[in-house]
């Protein structure tokens, strides 16, 4: 690990410490020199930074107060008791009468509530340090928005993990990619926006891995009805206020039908995850509404390649320097 990775991690985990200076946190400052101790062995450093993200994340335990988790386990209760969790509105939402408009299995996979976000946020970070991305490791780790994130009650590290772990495998995997990408889109639908990129990075391969798995994901709206699931959606953008984090040009969003096109020319995977990326943004952040949260999403894989790419370039300065 280079000394810039290092001075990211220091400089974002005392500016979230100084943020809200609890014991956790402050324990947490204790990683710095041991990071730099151990800088040079990459499992004793993925190590630190781990224990790190988890101290800053129990030190942020509570704070805030998202809605996302506690309506899905409200929708998990109606379940339970026999009722459609769609088409109808919860008392537990700020304000209260929001639905439940995510896909169902966020029904399983949300229900550990904040410790399913919590552990899918360190699996994120794992699967960046295996891609070695250690800018983007560093910044995640400790930066107050993802810490914060983590523990107030959002619903974005879990789609996040099974997005990341879909793209990252779909590089020699496909198969098993789509399967994690069209998991993540029954999680939170917004990770369909990598569905045709997908297509057209490893062609017809991921076509029936991907309709299998939603077919089977969504299955149940055979019981609860698809209309259902519809209503739940048009009473969630009847029901959120214009945000200040969205760029309001609805209109816009119309661009993610071309986007969307020309990515089945793309066969690259960086082409593949930015076009998905760009697809994602255009039709979340050109909207009326939008939660900080999203970014979540692919802030973890786009940081990848990033970071592969500086890499590639790097090396290929450095080749041409030395045949000069």
């Amino acid at each position: 690990m280079s000394r810039w990775p290092f001075l990211v991690y220091a400089v974002f985990l005392i500016v979230t410490v100084l943020a809200r200076p609890m014991p956790p946190g402050l324990a947490a400052v204790a990683t710095i020199p041991a990071l730099y101790l151990v800088r040079r062995h990459t499992v004793a450093a993925v190590a630190v930074i781990l224990a790190g993200a988890m101290l800053l994340r129990i030190d942020y335990w509570g704070v805030g107060n998202a809605d996302q988790l506690a309506v899905t386990e409200a929708a998990i209760r109606a379940v339970l008791d026999g009722g459609n969790p769609y088409g109808r509105g919860y008392d537990e939402t700020l304000p209260p009468g929001a639905p439940f408009a995510y896909g169902p299995l966020a029904l399983v996979l949300h229900a550990p509530g904040v410790w399913a976000e919590f552990v899918a946020s360190l699996i994120v970070l794992l699967l960046i340090a295996r891609e070695r991305a250690w800018l983007t490791l560093a910044w995640l780790a400790t930066a107050l928005v993802p810490v914060a994130l983590t523990t107030t009650g959002t619903n974005d590290w879990v789609p996040s993990a099974l997005l990341t772990a879909g793209l990252l495998a779909a590089r020699t995997r496909p198969g098993v990619g789509a399967v994690l990408v069209a998991v993540a889109a029954a999680v939170k639908p917004y990770a369909a926006a990598w569905f045709v990129p997908l297509l057209g990075y490893a062609g017809t391969a991921v076509l029936v891995p991907l309709v299998a798995t939603t077919a089977v994901a969504w299955s149940p709206l055979l019981v609860w009805g698809p209309g259902a699931y519809l209503r739940s959606v048009v009473m969630s953008l009847d029901l959120h206020p214009d945000s200040p984090h969205s760029f309001n040009v609805t209109i816009l969003r119309l661009l993610a039908v071309p986007a969307t096109l020309l990515s089945l020319r793309l066969r690259s995977w960086e082409g593949m995850v930015t076009a998905g990326t760009l697809v994602f943004v255009i039709v979340l952040f050109l909207d009326t509404w939008v939660s900080i949260a999203y970014f979540l999403a692919v802030a973890p894989v786009m940081g990848i390649v990033a970071e592969q790419k500086a890499k590639k370039m790097l090396a290929e300065r450095q080749v041409s320097a030395q045949r000069a």
